[in-house]
């Protein structure tokens, strides 16, 4: 199952410092354990989706006019399932 999320290119390289100073050496080659991502719009319950062992395999960059920061698009796979709000995908 195909997953692609979007960064502030900030967060991009201070997840590329972690990975280093973690002895990774290559980006596509690591499974992140779980990814969990919470969000709610006004006036509704909360929504926690949880995305396990991904592994990225392609980047790319992204800004257009006027934008004040890049922006950094992550492509891979959810390896180990993905959860929408508890229900199994």
């Amino acid at each position: 199952m195909g997953q692609e999320i979007t960064v502030q290119m900030e967060d991009f390289n201070e997840y590329c410092r972690v990975l280093k100073k973690n002895g990774v050496k290559r980006l596509f080659n690591y499974v992140i354990p779980k990814i969990t991502v919470s969000f709610a719009n006004e006036e509704e319950k909360t929504t926690t989706d949880i995305i396990n062992k991904v592994k990225f395999s392609e980047t790319s960059f992204k800004a257009a006019q006027g934008d004040k920061t890049l922006k950094v698009e992550l492509k891979g796979t959810a390896y180990g399932g993905v959860k929408y709000n508890g229900l199994r995908a």
